[in-house]
C-alpha cells in the first residue's frame, strides 16, 4: 500500500509535466514495488481469477490480462510515469474499478488471515509479555551492535562512497518517485552490468546546486541516457 500511495502521489504531483519518452531515465520500473508484489503473489491463491482489464484510451497504457485485481492495480501504477500527461487518469472509471476490486480482494485476504490466526491460537497459552521482552532485548542488542560497529546514521551520505540504488534509497529513506525527480533535476546515476550506482559526492553536489523551490527538472544527459537505457520489464 505504501508503493500504491507513492505512485498515486507521483502521478498527481509530477503528471502535469506531460508524457515522458519511454525509458528516458533507464529506471522507470519501480523495482521495490515489483519485489514486494512477488512476495505477496503466493498469498493471492484464494482470490486469483484471470481476467481482462480495460485501460483508459491513453498513450502508454493498453488493456491487459491479470491473475487478480491486485496484480492489475500494480501493473497500472508501475511504473507511475507512464501515466504522466494523462489528466484525470486516477479518476477514470477504469482505474477506479480496478482499485475497488483490488481493495475488495485485500479485505477478503485480511479476513481469511484473521480467521486462521484465531483458529490457530485457540487452546494455546500465549506468553505475550515474554515474547515482547525477548523482542525488546533483541532490538536493544542490535542497536548496541550498530553503535559499536560504527554504522553511519540514516540520511548521512559519505562523499567518498559509492551506493547501489537500493542501498541509496534505503539509506536516505526516499522513494523511487523522489529518486526519479532527482534524476530529472540532474542527479547522475551510472549503470554497470545493469546495476545502478550513485556516488556520494554527486548527491552532495546535486543538493548544493538544487533550486530552492525544488521544482526545476533538468534534461537528462544524452550520453547517460543511452548508457542507462534498458528494456522495461
Amino acid at each position: 500500500m505504501k508503493h500504491v500511495e507513492s505512485a498515486e502521489f507521483d502521478i498527481l504531483i509530477n503528471g502535469s509535466q506531460g508524457p515522458i519518452p519511454p525509458d528516458r531515465l533507464g529506471d522507470n520500473w519501480d523495482s521495490d514495488f515489483e519485489s514486494d508484489f512477488k512476495q505477496l503473489d503466493p498469498l493471492l491463491e484464494h482470490v486469483k481469477q484471470r481476467r481482462f482489464y480495460r485501460m483508459p484510451l491513453v498513450r502508454h497504457l493498453s488493456s491487459y490480462w491479470a491473475n487478480s485485481a491486485i496484480e492489475a492495480w500494480m501493473l497500472f501504477l508501475n511504473p507511475s510515469d507512464h501515466c504522466y500527461g494523462e489528466y484525470g487518469i486516477l479518476q477514470s472509471q477504469e482505474y477506479l474499478g480496478i482499485k475497488r476490486l483490488a481493495l475488495n480482494e485485500i479485505e477478503l485476504l485480511l479476513g481469511d488471515s484473521c480467521a486462521a490466526s484465531s483458529n490457530g491460537s485457540s487452546g494455546k497459552k500465549v506468553r505475550v509479555q515474554s515474547a515482547e521482552s525477548k523482542r525488546s532485548r533483541e532490538l536493544a542488542s542490535s542497536s548496541r551492535s550498530k553503535q559499536t560497529t560504527g554504522t553511519p546514521s540514516v540520511g548521512v551520505i559519505n562523499p567518498g562512497s559509492l551506493y547501489t540504488l537500493r542501498a541509496f534509497k534505503k539509506h536516505l529513506e526516499i522513494t523511487d518517485a523522489t529518486l526519479r525527480a532527482a534524476r530529472r533535476a540532474g542527479l547522475r546515476v551510472k549503470y554497470v552490468h545493469k546495476q545502478g550506482y550513485v556516488h556520494g559526492q554527486d548527491w552532495i553536489d546535486y543538493i548544493e546546486n538544487a533550486n530552492a523551490d525544488n521544482r526545476s527538472f533538468g534534461q537528462a544527459n544524452s550520453a547517460d541516457s543511452k548508457r542507462n537505457q534498458r528494456v522495461k520489464g
